[in-house]
């Protein structure tokens, strides 16, 4: 039996009142916060068109875009801690559509969501100057960028839905980025088959939940879930929904046993890994804790929580212990710390899974510093032993130069010194030594 949470929904999802009884409709302000993505897909747009070296336009065009970002994401904070939760209008028919949510959880992640694509994005016009696809590269990171943050933002099942599938997609370009390397393909391929699973529960569930509550508006699903009976829904088809919640949740957050592709994603750009460890696995968490409502009232979805998110915990942290290479070190501690806010969240102590709380932030710090050094210390004096890729123990006095996936060039084998002429060795009685 799951343990009941102590914390208050209102605590961590936001205040249920809306801005309109104030006077003024400052729900519709919400929509401020699309500028954001709306300015990465136009610079990936831009990205398409400039696809080489050195692409000042896509470079303008994506540092602004970052820079709105910033912008939107403090904008959208001041509004909400002013005027509480705010609800956009719906654009659709029958409960579906498109709409913006503005709450404690969404401000928190869109704002680090807005502050890592800064960095990132400054971070990656240095390191890929000058390669012969730099602006596919950024067109692929802004696009993703977008979708993470349609993602967060998102108010409606439709839009949530669509933008958790197009992060997906996009992420996996992204880890393609040099599909000519066998491991990045291996890598690749498992993550796409697990996210595609991932998605097909999330769908799953948004149609067992708009069947069921016939609305696809987070806001009235959460209120008729509060008033009814768990009792009652929980052996129903929203039931069935929290567990395909939480499933989608682990599969994103690279849980038990699907974590394999994690630790294998070292042919990807830097920018790219701290994009996915300090950023994207969070949205497993972020999912479900969105969906508080629906999955407190099944004790199968808490429970699988606890299982899974408490197994990958244990057995990630024993595994990094035994790493030697820093990128499979960071990913069984990305993993681990995936499967301890799920836990926590099967647990109902969501205040603790949330990205503000002092566990998940401080590993967002420490995943992101350390994706960005892990090649300036892999251009150390040292090199790894037998074929590219292998991750055997360090060599000193190696190449300094080495990059990873280049083969490494040993020197000729030096043919053995000629014994030079019988030199008298009276310990040898005079038959001399070479």
């Amino acid at each position: 039996m799951a343990v009941r949470r102590v914390f208050d929904h209102k605590i961590f999802i936001g205040p249920h009142f809306s801005s309109a009884s104030i006077g003024f409709p400052y729900d519709q302000l919400a929509l401020v916060v699309l500028a954001a993505p709306l300015a990465f897909v136009t610079a990936a747009v831009v990205a398409q068109m400039n696809p080489g070296s050195r692409p000042r336009a896509t470079e303008w065009a994506i540092r602004r875009a970052s820079d709105l970002g910033l912008l939107a994401a403090a904008t959208g904070a001041v509004l909400t801690i002013r005027h509480g939760l705010l609800l956009s209008p719906t654009l659709g028919r029958q409960g579906l559509g498109l709409s913006v949510r503005l709450d404690p959880l969404t401000i928190v992640m869109l704002c680090m969501v807005s502050l890592l694509a800064a960095l990132i994005v400054r971070y990656s016009l240095n390191y890929l100057a000058g390669d012969d696809r730099q602006g596919v590269f950024l067109g692929r990171l802004a696009v993703t960028i977008a979708a993470v943050e349609v993602l967060v933002v998102s108010g409606n099942l439709v839009l949530l839905v669509g933008a958790w599938v197009a992060t997906s997609l996009f992420l996996y370009r992204l880890l393609l980025f040099y599909d000519e390397r066998p491991g990045a393909q291996v890598a690749g391929r498992k993550r796409f088959i697990a996210t595609r699973i991932g998605d097909a529960c999330l769908i799953a569930a948004a149609t067992l939940l708009y069947v069921q509550l016939g609305t696809g508006d987070l806001e009235q699903i959460f209120t008729a879930l509060e008033a009814a009976d768990p009792v009652r829904w929980s052996l129903e088809a929203t039931g069935m929904a929290a567990l395909g919640i939480a499933l989608a949740g682990a599969l994103m957050a690279a849980q038990f046993p699907t974590h394999g592709w994690l630790v294998e994603v070292m042919e990807t750009p830097t920018p790219v890994s701290t994009l996915l460890h300090a950023g994207i696995l969070n949205a497993g968490p972020f999912l479900v804790a969105r969906f508080t409502f629906v999955v407190d009232g099944s004790t199968l979805a808490q429970s699988f929580l606890i299982v899974v998110g408490g197994f990958t915990v244990l057995f990630s942290s024993t595994t990094l212990l035994t790493q030697t290479a820093i990128k499979k070190a960071l990913g069984y501690s990305s993993a681990a710390h995936m499967g301890f806010m799920l836990m926590v969240c099967g647990f109902g102590v969501y205040p603790a899974a949330r990205p503000s709380a002092s566990h998940p932030r401080q590993h967002r710090h420490r995943c992101g510093l350390l994706r960005r050094l892990c090649p300036a210390l892999g251009h150390q004096p040292v090199a790894r032993t037998g074929t590219p890729g292998d991750q055997g123990a360090a060599r000193p006095g190696a190449r300094a130069d080495y990059r990873p996936g280049e083969p490494i060039r040993r020197p000729p084998l030096r043919a053995p010194k000629e014994c030079r002429p019988p030199v008298p060795d009276r310990d040898s009685g005079g038959a001399g030594r070479c």
